[in-house]
């Protein structure tokens, strides 16, 4: 399975479900957008999740900068850059204060997220994963 293919998705969507199993109250959405994919310039790819009380209760994706859709935070980044985070050579966080990421709307309003971004993170590491 390569990273952002369909098979790598359905096992992505399935981790989430596992890990994303006890309630807390963080309630916001974030899309990831993936530009450049697969090495192929203007290949955007994204996926919009929805938290409710610290669930995950919706994931969507897509493809098209031009359909990227409006949440409270918009992480845009080249796909080298989210497979680095993926392979543990970037911290996520990091990557948003060095400008390797941009944040659509505020680090400081994303900080209570943090955590909950550290277990999404840890849902796309998914063994066989090619990129």
């Amino acid at each position: 399975m390569k990273f952002l293919d369909d098979e790598w998705y359905e096992m992505h969507v399935k981790k989430i479900g596992e890990v994303f199993s006890v309630p807390g109250s963080l309630n916001t959405q974030l899309v990831e957008v993936y530009r450049n994919v697969w090495g192929i310039p203007g290949n955007t790819k994204w996926i919009k999740y929805v938290v409710e009380k610290t669930m995950i209760t919706s994931i969507t994706r897509g493809e098209g900068e031009d359909t990227v859709p409006d949440a409270a935070f918009r992480c845009f980044g080249d796909y080298k850059s989210y497979v680095s985070v993926c392979q543990g050579r970037l911290d996520p966080k990091l990557g948003i204060l060095g400008g390797v990421f941009k944040l659509e709307g505020g680090v400081m309003a994303a900080m209570p997220m943090l955590p909950t971004y550290d277990k999404l993170t840890a849902c796309k590491k998914l063994e066989g994963t090619e990129f």
